[in-house]
């Protein structure tokens, strides 16, 4: 394999964010308002500053739900019609679904936001809707990072282990079926 060498090597010191996190394209009227408030909740009680997601369609409450986040100054949200331009494919497995671009630009979306957050944020995460980053063993991202960056001086690219909980799993009592939220969709 040929790699092209990076050459935009400009040390930060500061930068405007400390995390930000890169969410890949919205797409099919996608309209889960509860997890997406869960989503952005939760990142703003780890330490995340910014946000950016790339929106070819959404349902119209989740369109209220981002207005309100972009509002508040956490959300960065990127047009992205791609579907008026390319036949996405349907699906992650370029295998079994067939398209001009993958998923709907999905690893197009995530390494634009690489670029764009380059000399702004700190730290750069790219994460699915449904992905959350969750230390489980400090009580933010920032601590996290510190333990974890010099410990590894070297490396510059982080993976995380995913661990997914399933969707068939429900708490029995109905405790979080809160009538207040029988209108919102979304789980």
């Amino acid at each position: 394999m040929e790699y092209l060498p990076i050459k935009n090597k400009v040390v930060r010191e500061t930068f405007k964010f400390n995390f930000t996190i890169c969410i890949s394209s919205l797409f099919d009227n996608y309209n889960n308002v509860l997890q997406f408030a869960q989503t952005m909740e939760m990142y703003k009680l780890l330490g995340v500053q910014h946000v950016v997601i790339y929106n070819t369609s959404c349902g119209p409450d989740l369109e209220k739900l981002l207005k309100h986040y972009e509002t508040e100054g956490i959300l960065e949200i990127v047009s992205w019609p791609i579907d008026q331009f390319l036949n996405p494919s349907r699906g992650w497995n370029s295998q079994l679904h067939a398209g001009e671009i993958q998923y709907f630009g999905q690893l197009v979306t995530l390494n634009e936001c690489i670029y764009r957050n380059m000399y702004q944020s700190k730290y750069v995460l790219l994460n699915d809707i449904d992905e959350i980053i969750m230390p489980y063993k400090h009580t933010n991202l920032a601590s996290l990072m510190e333990d974890l960056q010099p410990a590894h001086p070297n490396i510059g690219v982080f993976l995380i282990e995913n661990h997914i909980f399933p969707k068939t799993q429900f708490e029995e009592s109905g405790k979080f079926k809160r009538a207040e939220w029988k209108n919102i969709p979304g789980f």
